[in-house]
């Protein structure tokens, strides 16, 4: 898995000519992750289970 990911406005893109990427999620910073391994990624996921705020975060950041 990618550490980063990236998105890019099509429209943007359409009328520039070419893309202009941005940050969307770094994972270990905007998940607080030490690195992206199983176990971190666990701890992700019990987090989920009890911070509403960081699952709706996580939900709004995979539908990019």
């Amino acid at each position: 898995m990618a550490r980063k990911t990236y998105f890019f406005d099509i429209e943007e893109a359409n009328s520039a000519g070419s893309p202009n990427w941005k940050l969307e999620t770094d994972w270990t910073v905007n998940y607080d992750l030490k690195d992206l391994s199983p176990d971190s990624m666990e701890k992700m996921a019990d987090r989920m289970a009890t911070d509403e705020d960081f699952t709706i975060d996580y939900i709004n950041r995979s539908k990019r």
